[in-house]
């Protein structure tokens, strides 16, 4: 237990380098996405006026991760200041995470100093190291996922196997594949006592909708829809209409989305374990499997496109660092020990995961300065020029949302399931703004100039606007809307 001890301090030291290398460089604190500041106006609500709610007395189901969401309401409600809270969350679960994916490759191949090697790359991988102090839930996720699946390979109880994946699912509801997975390793191994098999799935199945029930009634009650409404929403502006070239492209794209630096690596000997473990016979190992590749292949369908440095894809990266890792070992022991080929392939291996973890930091950087001069200057903009009851449409209801606390009329259909139908369509989307008798419009102008025609927008503030030309971006702006 020592040991795991020291690994479990050298995390949290490596963590609070992640935390000075990535938050110290900012000008101000803030969130590289503006989907954060949604999870921070849902949360915010819940913990001040305990409801689920964008706008404050109005219910709905545009938080993906109501899971999330309770975390940092509870953060609200202790009144703690929220950008200490969210950061620090973010670095527990990314401690966790690595600290659960050693736990998790000790025991799939039985060698802690692998362990070690692993749970280091995932707590300094800069996807990773990214996404702790990002606002999302993209940390908390992959720390469930990696747990449920140690969970699974130590065959624990369908009762506790119930209750952690029902939780997952309340923080993605992707976590449903994990529950498909876990029913088919009970069919494979329980076939043969049909009792044992029934009782278990039995009981796993009313644990998981106890767990996930008050979500989906509330989900059922406000959007008519069992999962989130940003599920529909994401679907239908990245998925529908679905084309026989989309998801084959959205495949190469994760190919290389994984093949890229330090990762091609790690992919190129997680294919010769494979390609070892299928000649060994050694199904145990192969379960994880089922998860990544199922996952993909539902966003092939449903989400093909990745976006946000592949955050959708992040919670697989410890998975790649367990085969990967195990890979590199096994090929490398085809040379003799003392080989040079040891110490070139790891020395430019972790030589491109630390400029990778650096670039990342100035990556998160950059982001949050662009919001801030962008969308928080638009809000603050708002508030000095609008009166408190003026009605602002916008397809990025983050920031202007949480800092504004004006009536938002959600373009993409986040917070308004109405929208999904017709969120393609400028002309209706131009009937619904006038419906809706909204008096501002905040939006990427190139990507709305038919709408902005038909409301006869008044252009009236561009933060920026030169310097994010400058920077080949869409300017973001805000128009006046004349009355009808």
């Amino acid at each position: 237990m020592k040991k795991w001890g020291s690994l479990l301090a050298l995390l949290i030291v490596l963590e609070i380098l992640n935390a000075a290398l990535y938050l110290g460089p900012m000008d101000q604190f803030g969130f590289p996405l503006d989907d954060a500041w949604i999870h921070q106006t849902y949360a915010r609500n819940l913990g001040l006026h305990g409801a689920m709610a964008f706008s404050s007395g109005q219910p709905s189901t545009g938080s993906t991760s109501p899971g999330w969401t309770i975390l940092l309401a509870m953060g609200y409600k202790l009144k703690v200041p929220f950008f200490g809270w969210t950061y620090i969350l973010g670095g527990i679960f990314a401690v966790a995470t690595a600290f659960t994916v050693a736990a998790l490759s000790k025991s799939y191949f039985k060698d802690f100093k692998r362990a070690v090697i692993v749970a280091i790359i995932c707590i300094v991988e800069w996807h990773l190291a990214w996404a702790a102090f990002s606002g999302m839930e993209v940390s908390l996720f992959t720390f469930l996922t990696l747990l449920i699946l140690l969970l699974l390979h130590r065959n624990s109880s369908p009762f506790l196997m119930g209750s952690l994946i029902g939780l997952t699912f309340l923080v993605r509801p992707e976590a449903i594949i994990l529950a498909v997975l876990y029913g088919v390793k009970l069919l494979l191994t329980r076939r043969e006592n049909p009792k044992q098999l029934l009782t278990e799935i039995g009981i796993f199945i009313a644990i998981f909708l106890i767990v996930i029930s008050p979500c989906v009634i509330f989900n059922l009650t406000y959007s008519g829809r069992p999962f989130p409404n940003t599920v529909s929403a994401k679907f239908m502006m990245y998925g529908y209409p679905w084309s026989l070239w989309k998801s084959p492209k959205y495949l190469l794209d994760v190919l290389i989305y994984f093949s890229e630096g330090p990762s091609m690596l790690l992919v190129l000997a997680a294919g010769f374990l494979f390609y070892k473990t299928f000649r060994l016979q050694r199904t145990d190992i192969l379960y994880p499997l089922v998860w990544p590749l199922t996952l993909i292949g539902i966003y092939a369908i449903a989400l093909p496109t990745i976006f946000d440095h592949g955050r959708y894809l992040m919670p697989l990266m410890p998975i790649l660092a367990i085969y990967g890792v195990e890979g590199l070992f096994k090929f490398l022991e085809r040379f003799p020990g003392k080989s040079p080929l040891h110490l070139a392939t790891w020395l430019t291996f972790g030589s491109m995961v630390i400029l990778l973890w650096v670039h990342g930091a100035a990556d998160f950087a950059y982001r949050v300065k662009l919001l801030t001069e962008t969308h928080l200057q638009a809000a603050n903009w708002i508030n000095a020029n609008t009166p408190p009851d003026a009605i602002v449409a916008t397809h990025d209801i983050g920031i202007i949302g949480y800092f504004t606390q004006r009536q938002i009329v959600d373009l993409a259909g986040l917070v308004t399931p109405e929208v999904v139908p017709i969120m393609k369509n400028q002309t209706e989307l131009a009937g619904y703004v006038h419906e809706k008798h909204a008096t501002h419009l905040v939006v990427f102008s190139g990507y709305y100039r038919e709408m902005l025609a038909q409301l006869d927008a008044q252009l009236v503030f561009s933060p920026n606007k030169d310097y994010l030309i400058s920077l080949n971006r869409e300017p973001l702006e805000v128009f006046e809307i004349p009355a009808p």
